[in-house]
Formats: structure tokens, C-alpha cells, sequence
């Protein structure tokens, strides 16, 4: 199966509270030919960032993180830009998640390039069309 084309250029917001796996997620977003503009270790500090006119094309948010979620956080983003694509990502696999991915796309951790090259594919060729 060939790998979804991520287009060139896009810009994705990072929410991640693990300092080394945000790491790891900018370099293969980096290795894609995306640009990580931002990234945040909170869904309060993402949240300011997007409703101070932060520019991006996709966030990409973990669910598990103190403080708000990352489920809350994209229910935030579909009301005030309900243009941006959102992209859930956990390690987790309880009845919560599962219910998410009825409202939002989810990339389950641990992932590869290949697999989170076809999920932002996917999400931004679902609203291209």
C-alpha cells in the first residue's frame, strides 16, 4: 500500500505534554516535508495559541494530558474553527477513545511514518473533498 501524500509545506500545531515524544513527532512530521509552527505541551497553552491567530493547517493533538484533554481540546477547535482538521493520537485504547473516533480521527501510538503520513492524509483529504 503506498504512502498518503502529506502536502508540502503543511502546518501543524503539536500538542504533546512528553517532551521526548514531541520530539520524536516534529522530526517525522519534519521528515514528511511538514512544519511543526508550534508546539504546545498543554491543550490550554494550544488553545491560547489558535485563539491568538496562530497559523496552521492541522493540529495534532495526544489525548492523555493533565489539566484539559486532548478531546476537549479538538470539541473546542471544531466550535471556533471548525475548518481545521484535528488528529487524535494515544496510546490508550479505553471505551472513551473508541466513542472519539465516531467525531475525530485517531492515530494510535506507538505510530511510524507511514502510518501518520496516512492518517494526516486521510484527514486532510477527507475535508479536501
Amino acid at each position: 500500500m503506498g504512502q498518503a501524500r502529506v502536502p508540502a509545506g503543511l502546518k501543524v500545531l503539536l500538542v504533546e505534554d512528553n517532551e521526548m515524544l514531541a520530539e520524536a513527532a516534529a522530526e517525522l512530521l519534519a521528515d514528511m516535508g511538514c512544519a511543526a509552527v508550534h508546539c504546545a505541551t498543554s491543550a490550554e497553552a494550544a488553545m491560547d495559541w489558535i485563539d491568538h491567530g496562530g497559523e496552521l493547517d492541522l493540529l495534532l493533538t495526544d489525548v492523555v494530558m493533565p489539566g484539559m484533554n486532548g478531546v476537549e481540546l479538538a470539541w473546542h477547535v471544531r466550535e471556533h474553527r471548525p475548518e481545521l482538521p484535528v488528529l487524535l493520537v494515544s496510546g490508550y485504547g479505553d471505551a472513551l477513545l473508541v466513542e472519539q473516533q465516531r467525531h475525530f480521527p485517531m492515530l494510535s501510538k506507538p505510530y511510524r511514518s507511514e502510518e501518520m503520513s496516512r492518517a494526516i492524509g486521510g484527514v486532510i483529504g477527507v475535508l479536501a473533498s
